[in-house]
């Protein structure tokens, strides 16, 4: 698809989508995504960022992990603010976890250190690996949550669309 046609597209959506429409809603384009005609996700070399109504410079969360971001917009999108507030700190914990995860194992390998050092860095590695086991399951819990909401939105508006014919 041409940028013309998108921009066709782009233009009819915005023209005629109900607000009840917009709830559902979700358009990407160059690895950018419009969400229920509020939010923006969009990629940098850090990760993704969340931002309302198209302004990069008003970011209101930054994830690692594109599935988090689209799953904080939707707990927000239904004012679920703790619950999407726990998203980002899963999501950045879990940023953590791997990296500390990287130097463990990496330091439990090592020649360089004694053995009882290693054996340390390898304690360390295994309750690192089951700290992100216990925030992949709550992470998990919040997203699948998110998706439900979705689910039910979308079913909504499903049946509201066959009512009227």
């Amino acid at each position: 698809m041409t940028n013309k046609q998108f921009n066709k597209i782009e233009r009819f959506f915005k023209q005629e989508l109900t607000p009840e429409l917009k709830d559902v809603t979700v358009a990407a384009r160059n690895g950018e995504y419009e969400l229920f005609g509020k939010y923006r996700i969009f990629k940098n070399r850090k990760g993704f960022y969340v931002g309302f109504e198209k302004k990069n410079d008003d970011i209101k969360a930054e994830f690692n992990s594109l599935k988090n971001a689209v799953a904080w917009c939707t707990l927000n999108s239904t004012n679920q603010r703790i619950e999407a507030k726990n998203i980002e700190k899963i999501d950045r914990k879990l940023s953590s976890i791997d990296v500390n995860i990287d130097i463990h194992r990496t330091l439990s390998k090592s020649s360089k250190l004694d053995r009882e050092a290693r054996w340390t860095q390898t304690i360390k590695l295994q309750d690192d690996i089951k700290k992100k086991k216990e925030l992949m399951k709550d992470l998990k819990t919040l997203i699948n949550s998110s998706k439900r909401i979705q689910l039910k939105r979308f079913k909504i508006r499903k049946s509201n669309q066959n009512s009227y014919r």
